[in-house]
């Protein structure tokens, strides 16, 4: 998981290792780190490249007709699209980190895992994420839970178990 669009649209076709799935990303600070490719996103990756980009005319993942990588407005752009698409409104990059960590740690990831995913040097960022994750927990709790799906407060159901 990248952590910053910019970390995104500086990627150089070589910082790609395809066989290992990781990308060279330079974060914050000028620190040199490893992000993971999911297997499902590596193989559209490589048919984008395939299809898209001219290693001739330049040297990034995400470039430009010029061989510049893409800009910031551009992918705004494509993101906002994308979500009317599919109905969902205010898409933007850090809507999509928030969900993948929000997501990560619902498909049983773990803070400590999802802290290096993201890039952080500390827990406390990664700490807003697995509070949220508690309210989602608790409400789905209260939606889904048998005990209320019995409905034990209805006179009518207490009158039939009696």
């Amino acid at each position: 998981m990248l952590r910053r669009l910019s970390q995104l649209l500086n990627i150089r076709l070589a910082d790609v290792d395809w066989d290992q799935g990781i990308i060279k990303v330079m974060g914050k600070g000028r620190k040199e780190r490893l992000a993971n490719i999911a297997t499902s996103t590596k193989v559209i990756l490589r048919r984008y490249v395939r299809k898209c980009v001219d290693p001739e005319a330049g040297q990034y993942l995400f470039q430009n007709q010029y061989g510049s990588p893409i800009s910031r407005s551009y992918v705004a752009g494509i993101l906002r699209a994308a979500g009317q698409r599919v109905g969902i409104e205010n898409v933007h990059p850090h809507r999509l980190r928030h969900s993948f960590a929000t997501q990560y740690l619902s498909n049983g990831g773990n803070a400590l895992t999802l802290q290096r995913e993201l890039g952080h040097s500390s827990l406390e960022m990664v700490k807003r994420y697995v509070a949220l994750q508690h309210k989602d927990i608790t409400r789905k709790h209260i939606q889904y839970s048998p005990a209320n799906q019995l409905n034990l407060h209805s006179r009518k159901r207490r009158s039939r178990i009696e």
